[in-house]
């Protein structure tokens, strides 16, 4: 039993036993009272009766006559004249019922005394007189005064009832709080609360969250170290931004990426390096690269999922996804790295740029090969390639926001669109659950369009609510039908989780499948999280209360902010293929990712790998402390059947 419902029970108990002891003594107090005034009665009335009797000359006939006098009026139930031999010389007896009251004769009996008194003739002894009078009287008052000690009563205990059910609604809130705060704690997840106005509630809440201000400020302290290792193992030091090895990873990883659908990769090459290092000084020249390097990473911060590295002394390589003119992105990224040489630099033809666009599920080889032969090009013609970069542009897809909004419309509306599940496996090689991303057909008979397709355009269009709950109702319809499916991981943007409508919405889904709720993973981008964390975290808070599980994908770029995440609840995180993609040959990147799931551990949050590709990668970080994967290694492996 809650200490709660122990409260309200020794309340109403300490007010029961309160009242009904007050009762009892009043009762008993009631009970001697009435029980003396029938006495002193008795005695009085048999004293008056004597006296009348004497004072005339007594005779059978005279007593008859005055005990019928007195017996008459109704309120006596016995009266005698008992001769000095003890023969009843006269006897009127009450025809009532002496039981009006039976009830309460049995439970506060009125044992009053008869009254007695002696009837003289001169100095003779003629009589005693016996007088017994009706208790009902009695039991009338005294029931009354029951009914209304009772009715005070109830009313006194109706009153310290709400009292009561008040105070104890003051003092449950915050308790509640502290045992949520203390729950959470025992999870591993560290809250603070504000602190009760009741003193002793103050100090427990004051202590505990002291205690989860401390464990905050050593978990943020080790994420600081590991964020040091991260930026150590992933860039450059002379330029600070992506090293070679961590920008192929990300190539690698976005040309895998569900939401891109085309990108361009480019690279820039500084002209004659060596020379300028002999002629500027390495000093200078130093400058002149970091330099260089701050116009490709300005670049790349403007762009969602763009990246700027250094592939080697005089290479840096801009990776741009969902860019569209090509030829005028090389041409301005040109442009700015000379500007950004200019100041040491002034001869022509100083920097060259290749360039080559890529889709989704292109080959790594195929991109570096397009680039490198892009760049042979550029620099015999001094700076781009003459020959145009193919625009990658589908003449099937609709052409304005107006006719994909209709063709987007159109395909929700129709029931065009369908969930693509891909596995998750934990460290056994068990499902964890299965991970969704949309599909839509635009037109019947036309190919299924993937995410990267239709995500952007549906973003800036408004219509990600309409996508998102589709696939919520999809997945729900899923776990219903097939009963083995452990669970299903959502997708959901940030336009869907900032939309105070789709939120109610989605909360009424998920009540009304309250069954199955649990099964149902919904998961956000990071980027977008810390973006909009005050809305994430809203979007947390209320999530929480249907009991579906919580999670981020493409975790990673954010760690040094994984502070934020302590309150949120979350259950899992999903680290970014990037940081995955030959981790069984990136030591550094092994440091990092195991100090990561160490730290997630420690405050109850469930680490998984993106973008596992092939066997080692999945038994690397599986030693790492990864609770599960996914990836095409691994979908490939589940397909196949092979754990």
């Amino acid at each position: 039993m809650s200490m709660y419902r122990q409260l309200c029970l020794a309340i109403v108990l300490s007010a029961f036993i309160a009242l009904t002891g007050a009762l009892i003594a009043s009762v008993m107090n009631a009970q001697v009272y009435l029980t003396q005034q029938l006495s002193l009665k008795n005695m009085d009335n048999a004293a008056s009766l004597a006296l009348s009797i004497s004072q005339s000359e007594p005779s059978k006939i005279s007593a008859e006559m005055a005990i019928s006098a007195m017996f008459d009026s109704g309120h006596y139930e016995l009266i005698q004249i008992i001769d000095p031999e003890g023969k009843v010389m006269v006897e009127r007896r009450s025809a009532l019922e002496k039981n009006t009251h039976h009830w309460l004769q049995k439970v506060v009996p009125l044992n009053a005394s008869a009254g007695e008194a002696e009837i003289s003739n001169g100095w003779k002894q003629f009589g005693t007189v016996h007088l017994v009078s009706h208790a009902n009287f009695a039991y009338d008052a005294l029931s009354k005064t029951i009914v209304g000690l009772v009715s005070t009563m109830l009313f006194a205990a109706a009153i310290s009832s709400l009292l009561g059910y008040w105070v104890l609604r003051r003092i449950k809130k915050p308790l509640d709080a502290v045992v949520k705060q203390a729950r959470a704690i025992s999870n591993q997840r560290f809250i603070a609360i504000a602190e009760p106005k009741l003193p002793e509630l103050k100090q427990l809440a004051r202590a505990m969250n002291k205690t989860v201000q401390r464990l905050k400020e050593v978990f943020e302290a080790e994420a600081l170290k590991l964020e040091v290792l991260r930026k150590e193992a992933n860039t450059d030091p002379l330029t600070s931004i992506a090293n070679r090895s961590f920008f192929m990873s990300t190539l690698r990883a976005t040309l895998d990426y569900e939401e891109i659908d085309q990108g361009a990769f480019l690279i820039v090459r500084i002209a004659n390096l060596n020379e300028l290092n002999q002629n500027l000084g390495r000093q200078d020249c130093d400058v002149m690269i970091r330099s260089i390097a701050t116009t490709l990473d300005s670049y790349a911060v403007g762009h969602p999922n763009a990246m700027a590295g250094r592939l080697n002394g005089s290479d840096f390589g801009l990776l741009v996804p969902h860019a569209e003119n090509i030829q005028a992105l090389a041409k301005s990224t040109l442009n700015n790295v000379q500007a950004a040489m200019s100041p040491w630099v002034q001869f022509s033809n100083t920097a060259f740029v290749g360039i080559a666009p890529f889709t989704r599920g292109s080959s790594i080889s195929t991109v570096l090969a397009d680039a490198d032969a892009n760049l042979a090009e550029a620099e015999q013609n001094g700076g781009l390639s003459k020959r145009s970069a193919p625009k990658n542009v589908d003449s099937n897809l609709p052409k304005s926001n107006t006719e994909w909004g209709e063709t987007l419309g159109d395909a929700v509306q129709h029931g065009r669109i369908r969930l693509a599940n891909f596995p998750v496996v934990d460290a056994s090689g068990g499902l964890m659950h299965e991970e969704c991303s949309l599909r839509l057909q635009f037109k019947e008979d036309e190919p299924w369009q993937p995410a990267g397709k239709f995500i952007a355009i549906a973003e800036r269009l408004d219509m990600m609510q309409d996508l998102d709950m589709a696939a919520l109702k999809m997945g729900i319809e899923q776990l219903l039908v097939n009963k083995d499916l452990p669970a299903l991981a959502i997708n959901l943007s940030a336009s869907s989780i900032k939309d105070a409508n789709f939120c109610k919405a989605l909360q009424v889904q998920l009540k009304k499948h309250a069954a199955i709720a649990p099964k149902v993973w919904l998961e956000i981008n990071a980027e977008q999280a810390f973006l909009h964390f005050e809305k994430f975290k809203a979007f947390c808070l209320m999530m929480k209360e249907t009991n579906v599980v919580l999670g981020i994908e493409h975790f990673g770029h954010q760690f040094a902010k994984m502070g934020m995440l302590y309150d949120l609840s979350l259950d899992y995180i999903k680290v970014d293929a990037i940081f995955v993609n030959d981790i069984d040959q990136n030591t550094g990147n092994q440091i990092f990712l195991h100090g990561l799931a160490d730290i997630a551990h420690n405050i109850g949050i469930k680490v998984i790998a993106e973008g596992v590709s092939n066997q080692a990668e999945r038994e690397t970080a599986i030693s790492l402390g990864f609770d599960g994967v996914t990836g095409i290694g691994v979908t490939l492996q589940v397909r196949a059947g092979v754990r």
